[in-house]
């Protein structure tokens, strides 16, 4: 029977996540994904699939598990530099070979790129919407999109949040997804709300309704403190010579504050380093691998760490300011547990 052959096709699946990507279970929500894009893949079927689930849940499994059975090119898009290096890191640990185009980059380093990914020599290609749209203009790409099956977006309320104001180019995203005709568009979040939907359903799947995959926002491994503070500084780093809070996130308003912060705990004993979006590239790198491998250390950050950067030990995020939607407050303390 037709159910019997789904479920003889899940334990092979399951067998081979384990095999070749380490993956030894899957949360019911990954299931969900993962199962509905292997039927679509295995009936060669279109997928349009959004997923609303906590930070924390293992979203980025939703879609790197399909790598092993779907075919063609995966084209990953998106919205930070930092998360882009986080899962080019990711899918190397994993033996998955993805490559990064993005901004900065010389001309003939895109070109080799570009030319490994035709010969079939990439998975994955890993991008952001600006550097996506600078090369789809060009002919010569052409083959490169007839090989693109699947388009993933992450974080894709930023197509709404963002491309409505400092990032305009999202509004360019239909185009670009007509022109690639992906078999799969598969969208992730954290959060969305209802005002954001139908901007979504028209950018991202082209006036199409979507299957939607949606857990509960809470995590009932976080627990939330308010400390009523006369000194900030003093408090913070009373908390922080605990070392059962470390490593931590502290979430400053500005980079100003971040820099600030940073050398008043170094100054007091506490290994801390500061990240934000004014950084260079390369400083930026360093300090996420630092970060990603330290046991004890703090990052003193902005919300430019706040989306989607994965580091499986934090203890616990502090937050010195409020941010201004509970969304973005629940992105920043998601990154703990």
């Amino acid at each position: 029977s037709f159910l019997c052959f789904i479920y003889m096709d899940w334990i092979k699946l399951k067998k081979e996540l384990k095999d070749k990507l380490g993956i030894t279970y899957l949360l019911p929500h990954q299931e969900l994904v993962v199962t509905h894009i292997a039927v679509n893949e295995e009936n060669n079927k279109e997928t349009k699939l959004l997923a609303v689930l906590p930070t924390g849940s293992g979203k980025s499994i939703c879609f790197l598990a399909p790598l092993i059975f779907i075919k063609g090119v995966v084209l990953c898009i998106y919205p930070l530099l930092s998360l882009m290096a986080d899962q080019e890191r990711r899918m190397k640990a994993m033996n998955i070979p993805a490559a990064t185009l993005k901004g900065g980059m010389d001309r003939n380093e895109k070109e080799k790129i570009i030319e490994a990914l035709i010969k079939g020599k990439y998975k994955v290609l890993i991008t952001n919407i600006e550097t996506l749209l600078s090369l789809i203009k060009h002919p010569r790409y052409a083959p490169l999109w007839k090989m693109i099956s699947t388009i993933v977006i992450d974080e894709v309320h930023t197509t709404v949040t963002w491309g409505d104001t400092f990032r305009p180019s999202y509004k360019e995203l239909p185009e670009v997804i007509k022109k690639i005709n992906p078999r799969h568009i598969l969208a992730f979040t954290a959060t969305l709300d209802d005002t954001m939907y139908a901007t979504i359903q028209d950018r991202v799947f082209l006036g199409e309704k979507p299957y939607i995959v949606k857990a509960s926002s809470d995590r009932n491994n976080i627990f939330y403190h308010s400390v009523h503070t006369l000194k900030m500084e003093d408090d913070l780093l009373r908390l922080l010579k605990n070392k059962a809070y470390r490593p931590s996130v502290v979430f400053c308003p500005s980079r100003e504050e971040t820099e600030r912060i940073a050398f008043f705990l170094c100054k007091h004993g506490i290994k801390c380093l500061f990240y934000h979006a004014g950084l260079d590239k390369e400083r930026r790198k360093a300090i996420e691998d630092k970060f990603s491998y330290s046991t004890q250390y703090v990052l003193s950050a902005t919300n430019a760490y706040g989306m989607g950067v994965d580091k499986k030990d934090i203890r616990s995020v502090i937050h010195i300011y409020l941010p201004q939607k509970a969304d973005e407050f629940l992105q920043e303390s998601g990154r703990c547990g």
